[in-house]
């Protein structure tokens, strides 16, 4: 069941970025921020198994935080924001 939530708030979080950082919206920062503050702490908590993907998201995480900040270029966020949706929906599917 945690592992669907966690599937679900990937997904919010990927959409929401990209939408974010496109649109040039910044409605959603304090949710982003929340958001991927959450995806570090499971990142890290995860990697001490030494998962792969966690060190993923670990790094989506700091470059969300980075993009609200500073801005990223699209490449980066569509690399980004398609990892997490497409991490979500296999959470989903699991």
């Amino acid at each position: 069941m945690i592992v669907k939530v966690m599937g679900a708030v990937d997904i919010v979080l990927g959409v929401l970025f990209w939408i974010a950082m496109v649109f040039n919206i910044g409605y959603f920062d304090p949710l982003l921020l929340l958001l991927s503050l959450g995806i570090i702490v499971k990142g890290v908590v995860f990697l001490m198994g030494m998962d792969f993907a966690s060190a993923v998201d670990v790094v989506s995480g700091f470059l969300i935080i980075y993009g609200l900040n500073y801005g990223l270029h699209l490449l980066i966020v569509v690399i980004v924001s398609i990892f997490l949706i497409q991490k979500g929906v296999f959470s989903l599917w699991s």
